[in-house]
C-alpha cells in the first residue's frame, strides 16, 4: 500500500509474492521500492512519475530462506540493496542497468557475509555521508557489527569498524527485539557540535529488548554509549531519529 498521486489516500496493489511480505523499503528519493518475502525473493518496483503507478523492474531469489529485511543504500555510488535472511547471510546487490528488466539478473550479488555467531541477522541499516557508506547489522542474539567499505566507491569489500554483544545471550525460547536507526543528517546538530561533539561523529540508535542505546563515535572513531533510554514496559519494536535531532 502506498500513497496516491494526489496524496489524499492510499493505492492498493497486489505484491505478487508467493508468501508473506516480511519487509519493504523505499529508496532515497521515494521513486523505487523493494519488497522482501518469506518466499525467499526480493522484488524491485519503480514508480511512474506521470501515473503514480508502481511496476516491477525485477524479481529474484535473494536467499535460501525467508528474507527478513531489505534496505536501499544511498544513490551516490550506484543502486545497491542490502538483504538479510534466515539462512544467516547478509548480502549486498548492485543493479546492472545493462540487464533486461524482469530478467532475474538485473541485481548482482557483490558482497556476502555470514553471521559471526551462527544466529541469523535481525535488522540492517545503511548510512550515507555524501559518497561514504556505512552499514550496521545485528543478529537475533544481540551481536552488533558496524562496517564500512574498503573503498567507498565500491561496495564489494567491507571491513568491520566495531562489533560487540549488546546484551547477554537470550534463551532460545525468549522473544527478542533488536532494531537499528542511524542518525539521518549529514552532520550532527550545530548545538551538539558547539557542545563538543565531533563534526564527523556517527550516531546509531539500537533498540535492545526493552531499552534503546545511543552509540556515537569520538574523534578517534571509537564507539561509546552516549545515552540509554529506559522505561518501556515491553520489547521496543522499532526506533527512529527525528529530523534535526542530534
Amino acid at each position: 500500500m502506498t500513497t496516491s498521486r494526489n496524496g489524499q489516500g492510499f493505492h492498493r496493489y497486489s505484491h505478487g509474492h508467493r508468501d508473506l511480505v516480511s519487509a519493504q523499503a523505499f529508496n532515497f528519493y521515494g521513486t523505487r521500492m523493494a519488497t522482501a518475502s518469506a518466499d525467499h525473493r526480493v522484488k524491485v518496483w519503480d514508480r511512474n512519475v506521470n501515473t503514480g503507478q508502481w511496476t516491477v523492474t525485477d524479481v529474484w531469489t535473494a536467499h535460501d530462506a525467508e528474507v527478513t529485511d531489505v534496505r536501499w543504500n544511498g544513490p551516490f555510488v550506484g543502486e545497491h540493496l542490502g538483504t538479510i535472511g534466515e539462512d544467516g547471510l547478509l548480502r549486498i546487490w548492485q543493479e546492472d542497468a545493462n540487464e533486461a528488466a524482469n530478467s532475474g539478473r538485473r541485481f548482482k550479488k557483490v558482497f556476502e557475509q555470514v553471521s559471526a555467531t551462527g544466529v541469523p541477522y535481525m535488522c540492517l541499516e545503511f548510512k550515507n555521508i555524501g559518497t561514504e557508506s556505512y552499514l550496521a547489522v545485528i543478529t537475533r542474539d544481540g551481536y552488533l557489527s558496524v562496517c564500512e567499505p574498503e573503498d567507498h566507491d565500491r561496495l564489494s569489500a567491507w571491513r568491520i569498524l566495531w562489533s560487540d554483544y549488546l546484551c547477554k545471550t537470550p534463551p532460545q525460547t525468549e522473544e527478542t527485539g533488536f532494531r537499528l536507526s542511524w542518525h539521518k543528517e549529514k552532520l550532527p546538530a550545530p548545538s551538539a557540535v558547539l557542545a563538543g561533539l565531533d563534526r564527523k561523529s556517527l550516531s546509531l540508535a539500537v533498540a535492545v529488548g526493552d531499552s534503546v542505546k545511543v552509540f556515537r563515535t569520538d574523534k578517534d572513531r571509537k564507539f561509546y554509549v552516549a545515552a540509554t533510554l529506559e522505561g518501556a514496559k515491553g520489547l521496543v519494536r522499532d526506533v527512529s531519529w527525528a529530523n534535526g535531532s542530534m
